[in-house]
């Protein structure tokens, strides 16, 4: 069963060079953008690197937990190709930051993810919140998110030109905010 992730594959190798992502600041500027071969070979890195390091195994959920941008998708389709599930949540920010973690804390409950994929950026900023708010320190150290196992995609940062895809019928968990309680 092809997905996904077998299709990039194959536009990576008719159209390596042409621009698959961009990502735009509020000006409209360019910020960051891949080209198909370029995207193609940092999710096979990625991917790999994730397997290899074991604490990700094919069926496994994976929270994702990024602030718009690029890394966001390169996790995604990390995970499809190493046939993980990947549960796409919203960051919890400064801003109602115990009901973000609660939130966070039940999507990963319900869906049995042990491991969330974000990017340094966002590791820092849930250290400043440790430091600032005994409710970060709570969930985060003490509570249901203690046992969550933080990973850095963005310090993953090299390119595999070949990668053995695992497949799974099921692409990626989507939580709504009913969804959980």
């Amino acid at each position: 069963m092809e997905n996904l992730a077998h299709d990039l594959g194959r536009f990576a190798a008719t159209q390596p060079d042409a621009v698959l992502y961009s990502f735009l600041d509020g000006a409209g500027r360019i910020v960051e953008s891949y080209t198909y071969q370029r995207f193609h070979e940092r999710t096979n890195f990625v991917a790999a690197a994730l397997l290899a390091d074991g604490r990700i195994a094919t069926g496994d959920r994976v929270l994702l937990v990024y602030a718009p941008g690029l890394e966001f998708i390169v996790a995604f389709f990390a995970c499809a190709k190493m046939g993980a599930i990947p549960v796409p949540v919203p960051p919890p920010s400064a801003t109602g930051l115990a009901g973000g973690l609660e939130r966070l804390s039940h999507v990963a409950a319900d869906c049995g993810a042990s491991v969330a994929l974000t990017n340094d950026s966002y590791l820092a900023q849930l250290d400043k919140f440790r430091a600032r708010s005994q409710d970060a320190v709570t969930w985060l150290d003490e509570g249901p998110l203690s046992t969550i196992d933080w990973v850095s995609t963005s310090a993953l940062d090299g390119a595999l030109a070949d990668f053995d895809i695992r497949t799974n019928p099921l692409l990626f968990l989507q939580y709504t905010s009913g969804s959980t309680q």
